[in-house]
């Protein structure tokens, strides 16, 4: 009879005052769990606070104890009721119907759980609340006119110890949970004062180190004015070498050279060989070719002194956009009528005017045994400014290490200057910035019949070995 007739729990109560102060329901937890609660954490660069709420989330059953729903108070017991019994979130207008009838006091916790598990929605679901039945009849007997109001008299006044003495507990609660409060203000205080510390050191750290770095760039500024008046001073040397260039090769060209030029295209065709046989051979740097274009794209193949244009006719062939230039203008007519880009210059004017790290190869076929060593050094380094990085160079020339060439074939071409030792031509290349050089050995003449004897083998090597070398460089 006590249990039915009690219409006021102590716990109720308590939750009142709890959601008043904002404080969690702590039904089942000690006064002295509780003041242990309020430690705030200084975690390197995160700052963690004590909290007094905690959220709670209600678990979907089909049946639930009437005090696992009672336990929630306010605007959470609402979305609770509606989560349990009709398994959705609250609508606005119910939402707020409901909140406002239980905190006037108007429904109680127990009479919105009745009114909601009667509702069509809720019987759809037929969610079961153990203890809820007899609650809400007894709630609905007590809301009676005249007997109800006696009814709740009467049960106050048989519980009226019962409630002085859970006021008293109340008090002494809400007490504590102030002094927990305090205790948690001061104690998130004194957290954001050490985080605040800790930035304020990390702040001073960043001055000093942005400080320091002022430093680094005013001695960089430094540098960098030293290097742009070295840069100029360069730039003036560059320009006297160009001039003493251009002088070298109007001395070196010979401005009548059109009685040769004439005999030039028949005179490869006899001693040099045929365009086809010539075309088989450059066939081995394809490859080469291939694996830099691989990596790059939207850049030119340039040929010096490309003669009767097989090199660019293959390059054609292969799918290539290239073009060159030669000194010879029958060579240029000739490759013209082919279909193919040439243009009547000699190389340094050619390679003057291309933009910087605008192509991907320069190929010069048998055209460095033709100049002077002055030019072909300026036309290494003029390579080394067109050609884009990973960009390479081929030039392909006589091998004097095969004696027959160094001594006799060398000299057929009249136009020819000196022969170029293989190591001497490599070493010029690294000294003007390429690396990756290799020396490839071409076109050996036969392969001799040794007689067993060491130095009469050697000679017999030497007249039989590579004719032809090339030296194949990558700009980095």
């Amino acid at each position: 009879m006590d249990k039915k007739m009690r219409p006021l729990r102590s716990q109720d109560i308590i939750n009142s005052i709890n959601h008043f102060l904002e404080l969690p329901s702590l039904e089942n937890i000690a006064i002295k769990e509780i003041t242990e609660v309020g430690k705030g954490i200084v975690n390197e660069q995160r700052l963690e606070l004590s909290r007094l709420r905690e959220d709670i989330k209600l678990p979907i059953k089909e049946i639930y104890f009437l005090e696992e729903l009672l336990q929630y108070d306010d605007e959470e017991f609402i979305r609770v009721c509606y989560h349990a019994l009709l398994r959705r979130n609250p609508d606005s207008q119910g939402f707020n119907n409901f909140l406002a009838l239980l905190r006037n006091g108007t429904l109680s916790k127990v009479q919105i759980l009745g009114r909601l598990k009667k509702s069509k929605e809720a019987q759809r679901f037929n969610v079961q609340i153990i203890g809820l039945k007899k609650k809400y009849a007894y709630s609905r007997i007590t809301n009676l006119p005249f007997f109800g109001y006696g009814l709740k008299v009467i049960a106050s006044m048989i519980k009226l110890p019962r409630i002085v003495k859970h006021l008293q507990q109340i008090e002494a609660y809400t007490n504590a949970r102030f002094t927990i409060r305090d205790n948690i203000n001061d104690n998130n205080a004194e957290a954001v004062e050490r985080l605040l510390s800790k930035q304020n050191n990390i702040i001073d750290q960043y001055r000093l180190e942005i400080h320091r770095l002022q430093s680094k760039v005013e001695i960089l500024e430094s540098k960098i004015t030293n290097i742009e008046s070295h840069n100029k001073e360069t730039t003036l040397k560059s320009q006297v070498l160009d001039n003493r260039t251009k002088v070298l090769w109007e001395n070196y060209v010979d401005n009548d050279n059109s009685l040769f030029d004439s005999m030039y295209l028949a005179f490869e065709d006899r001693y040099r060989g045929t365009r086809s046989n010539i075309k088989m051979r450059q066939e081995y740097y394809i490859p080469h070719v291939d694996k830099v274009f691989k990596k790059m794209s939207n850049c030119k193949l340039l040929d010096l002194g490309c003669g009767r244009g097989e090199w660019l006719e293959l390059l054609k062939e292969k799918g290539y956009a290239a073009e060159g230039t030669d000194l010879n203008e029958d060579m240029v007519n000739y490759c013209t009528e082919l279909g193919i880009k040439v243009e009547y210059m000699d190389i340094l004017s050619y390679l003057f005017k291309q933009n910087t790290e605008s192509a991907g190869v320069i190929t010069g076929f048998h055209i460095i045994e033709h100049i002077p060593l002055n030019i072909t050094i300026r036309v290494l380094e003029e390579c080394m400014r067109i050609l884009k990085p990973g960009g390479m160079i081929i030039f392909e020339t006589p091998n004097p290490e095969n004696i027959m060439v160094g001594s006799y074939s060398f000299f057929y071409d009249p136009t020819h200057q000196k022969p170029l030792v293989p190591d001497t031509i490599e070493f010029i290349a690294q000294q003007k910035g390429f690396i990756n050089t290799e020396i490839h050995r071409l076109h050996k003449r036969n392969d001799p019949d040794y007689v067993n004897h060491r130095d009469i083998d050697e000679v017999l090597y030497k007249i039989s070995m590579e004719q032809d070398y090339s030296l194949i460089a990558y700009k980095p």
